[in-house]
């Protein structure tokens, strides 16, 4: 009879910690793709003397949840199409978390460069016509139409995305 009680008490303790995670979705939920995004730029009140800051909202427009944890990765290309320097560089004095988008849902990030000639730029350091932002942990980017200037050789330095529109 013990051993009958053993093994109900295992499966109820298994079944406590399976529930939460089935009620959030976190069990079924998929990870964000670009194919289930749209992102805008947005202006945000971190700029400064020598310092350019901006915000990216990205929405869930496809017709099922999905979630997002880590940092957007960036790149930038010109009026031609053709990529030109620029690249992310995370923020990890921010701490990442897991933000879940239903559909039509918002998540956002920052993004922060120096528009300051450094050794290595031209001046004026060059500006695109469109950045590219790849969803965290995924390799197809969207493609947004944006004037971005960076300096320090195109570093960007990129927030966790976050949840809500910024």
């Amino acid at each position: 009879m013990s051993r009958i009680l053993l093994v109900l008490a295992v499966f109820a303790a298994a079944a406590v910690a399976v529930l939460p995670s089935l009620a959030s979705g976190a069990a079924t939920t998929r990870r964000c793709a670009a194919a289930d995004l749209s992102a805008k730029t947005f202006p945000t009140a971190g700029s400064g003397a020598g310092t350019i800051e901006f915000g990216v909202r990205l929405r869930n427009t496809s017709g099922s949840a999905c979630f997002m944890k880590g940092f957007a990765g960036l790149g930038l290309r010109n009026a031609s199409e053709l990529k030109m320097r620029g690249f992310a560089a995370f923020d990890t004095s921010k701490t990442a978390k897991r933000v879940a988008l239903s559909s039509g849902a918002f998540a956002h990030f920052r993004v922060r460069y120096s528009d300051v000639p450094s050794t290595g730029d031209a001046n004026p350091c060059p500006t695109s016509s469109y950045l590219l932002v790849t969803p965290p942990n995924r390799r197809v980017p969207l493609e947004v139409r944006a004037r971005v200037a960076p300096c320090s050789k195109g570093r960007m330095l990129v927030t966790p995305v976050a949840k809500g529109k910024g």
